[in-house]
């Protein structure tokens, strides 16, 4: 079987705050679609690695697992600002939209 091409992540649209407002809440919530890569927990991939620290509380966060199969299904965590897991899996999207758009604009791939 061919691996996919994507993976589709959720994510904010706009603001974090505007899932909150009643006028917007419907609005704040966009799926992404990233470079499918093989991951381990962080995420970690080819290209970035994602790893959560709280420097006030000398903490570090449980990593994501994004191909846990109840993630992948959902087309990842639902966007929550309380959840570390969910914060780890948008940075890791918006570094790939980031990094998509950059080699877009150069012509060619990074590596």
């Amino acid at each position: 079987m061919d691996k996919p091409t994507i993976r589709q992540l959720r994510g904010y649209s706009l603001d974090p705050g505007f899932s909150t407002r009643l006028d917007t809440a419907g609005i704040n919530e966009i799926i992404y679609s990233v470079q499918w890569e093989d991951l381990t927990l962080g995420p970690k991939g080819q290209y970035f690695e994602v790893i959560d620290h709280d420097p006030a509380s000398n903490c570090f966060y449980e990593p994501v697992n994004l191909n846990d199969i109840y993630i992948l299904a959902q087309n990842g965590l639902a966007p929550s600002e309380g959840n570390p897991q969910f914060h780890q899996q948008f940075v890791y999207t918006i570094a790939m939209k980031t990094l998509e758009h950059f080699e877009s604009s150069l012509g060619r791939k990074i590596i």
